[in-house]
């Protein structure tokens, strides 16, 4: 998700995670696809928490630790897995070790990547790693479900005052992740008029709420769309062949779109949710009530982390390409995403209302049952 572009950058995509979504669909057979391709997603996370977990206490999950962020130890140091997935946002982890913040805070950790984000909880809930990437999207629908799953830490998302500075044209703000493709010669030009027509989006979870939520704030009726599912390439060509009438893609694949002959009706997540955390760190309430100096200390290396991030978007984009085995060039203009040093509960709700508007969610959600309370001096040094 977007943060404000240096001087190098353009846009890409921040690794928007994609998770799965009970999701509202145009006609009977279209809402039985897509929510059976939300729960398959899902249905391997459920299958972990059943075997494992047993389902999440109703008591709120605190943190209660002396450590303080200001006076690192790492004389007794811990082992701690965590699981991210092969995306933009998820170098900050690999910072976090490159740049010895895990080590300042006595934490020993082993990073390793999963192509998806119910791959990534299943692995926290099996118990095969400690902490994980989670989507916020993902996370709610996951305590929705039973699963004992926690934001304990937060990550990337929307940078705070996003919206209104592209609004006002400022310098780096003039574009997001997600867009909202149309042929320029097709005659729609408002998100509305996507009524009774074709609309493919990447994937049936946050693609699909952030593109049903700009039809209807423009004042169309979603569930009078068709929509399918396809990959962000493939959902990028098919626009551009007119397989569809529109299509939601995103950074770098849809860079260049202007030459293709398509018009952009929306940048979907800044239209949509201005600013916010889109994506969290999780673990479990069990790990979490075990390891609580553990969960402090990894709370003080992911703020430093994030802080860091923000401060040096270059490195971001040259760990990733380390990481994935990339020629550095390919991400020179990657838009780097907004690290978040303090989790955004208001954000999060925000995600939550929007969900639960849509269908996506059945009710609310406490905050207790959602995020870990750390209690201890977690500030940034």
């Amino acid at each position: 998700m977007p943060s404000k572009r240096d001087t190098a950058s353009t846009t890409t995509s921040s690794g928007t995670a994609r998770v799965a979504a009970h999701l509202k669909g145009t006609t009977t057979s279209m809402r039985s696809s897509i929510k059976g391709m939300a729960l398959l997603a899902v249905s391997a996370v459920s299958a972990f928490c059943l075997a494992a977990c047993g389902g999440s206490s109703d008591e709120p999950v605190t943190v209660a630790s002396s450590y303080d962020c200001a006076k690192p130890d790492s004389s007794n140091p811990a082992d701690i897995t965590i699981v991210g997935m092969p995306i933009l946002s998820n170098g900050a982890l690999y910072l976090g070790e490159d740049k010895g913040f895990f080590a300042k805070h006595g934490l020993n950790a082993k990073i390793s990547m999963v192509p998806s984000p119910p791959a990534a909880a299943s692995a926290v809930v099996g118990g095969s790693a400690d902490f994980a990437f989670g989507t916020t999207m993902g996370l709610l629908q996951a305590v929705e479900q039973g699963q004992d799953l926690r934001g304990v830490a937060p990550f990337a998302g929307i940078e705070p005052g996003f919206f209104d500075k592209m609004q006002a044209g400022e310098a780096g703000y003039e574009t997001g992740v997600n867009a909202l493709l149309v042929q320029e010669d097709s005659g729609i030009t408002r998100p509305k008029q996507l009524e009774g027509k074709t609309v493919a989006v990447a994937d049936p979870a946050l693609s699909s709420l952030l593109t049903r939520a700009r039809i209807k704030m423009d004042g169309g009726d979603p569930d009078k769309v068709k929509f399918v599912v396809m990959t962000g390439p493939d959902a990028y060509n098919a626009v551009i062949a007119g397989k569809v009438d529109a299509a939601q893609s995103f950074q770098p694949i849809i860079q260049g779109f202007e030459g293709k002959g398509l018009r952009n009706l929306s940048w979907l997540e800044v239209d949509v949710l201005h600013d916010g955390p889109t994506s969290i760190i999780i673990s479990t309430s069990e790990f979490v009530r075990k390891h609580q100096d553990v969960v402090a200390r990894f709370n003080c290396a992911i703020k430093e982390a994030a802080a860091y991030s923000n401060e040096h978007p270059e490195d971001i984009r040259a760990v990733t390409a380390r990481e994935q085995k990339v020629d550095p060039a390919t991400l020179k203009s990657a838009l780097v995403p907004y690290f978040y040093t303090e989790i955004d509960v208001e954000g999060v709700q925000r995600i939550e209302d929007l969900m639960v508007d849509l269908g996506f969610l059945r009710k609310r959600l406490a905050d207790d049952d959602v995020l870990v309370s750390v209690e201890s001096d977690a500030e940034v040094s």
